[in-house]
């Protein structure tokens, strides 16, 4: 979605953006108005310094404006919530996944069940709960670590359900 120089976030409530740089090798989602709450209202011609500041990456500053490679567009409007949770039960059960309840140990999932995550965004990420049980220990619980995760498209957001797949026999 084209925006001009005149615009501000504040004219865009509920849509998110992406942002990519082929330099730092980074592309993430930012909602409107979350930057909003945190940065406060920009101009959307200066989204490269906001997104460029929220990374801490001081390559914008210290190269030339044209030769920096984090670009910033308007995705479209945020989906509302149920609509989200919708598609991500379908995919969910595609792949075969059950919703894992906060009480279940690290140390209950076996070699052959899949963890994934799942955010308010819609993504969802498959979790190598091996290497958690290695760092956390076999008797931290879904629930302990839920504060722990990020989403990897949106680092904002943290994961809100995980689902459990069982590889096939």
């Amino acid at each position: 979605m084209a925006f001009d120089r005149d615009s501000y976030l504040s004219h865009f409530p509920g849509y998110y953006l992406m942002a990519s740089c082929t330099l730092c090798k980074r592309e993430a989602n930012y909602g409107t108005d979350d930057i909003r709450a945190k940065q406060g209202d920009s101009n959307l011609a200066g989204l490269k310094t906001t997104i460029a500041e929220l990374w801490g990456c001081k390559r914008l500053l210290n190269l030339n404006w044209n030769r920096c490679r984090l670009e910033v567009r308007m995705g479209g409007r945020i989906k509302k919530e149920e609509e989200l949770w919708m598609g991500v039960q379908t995919t969910l059960r595609r792949i075969g996944a059950w919703k894992a309840e906060s009480w279940v140990k690290l140390g209950d999932l076996a070699s052959y069940h899949h963890l994934y995550g799942a955010c308010r965004c819609g993504h969802i990420g498959y979790i190598q709960h091996e290497a958690l049980k290695a760092k956390y220990g076999a008797e931290a619980t879904l629930g302990d670590l839920k504060p722990k995760l990020q989403c990897k498209r949106n680092p904002e957001h943290e994961t809100l359900i995980f689902a459990i797949a069982q590889d096939k026999r």
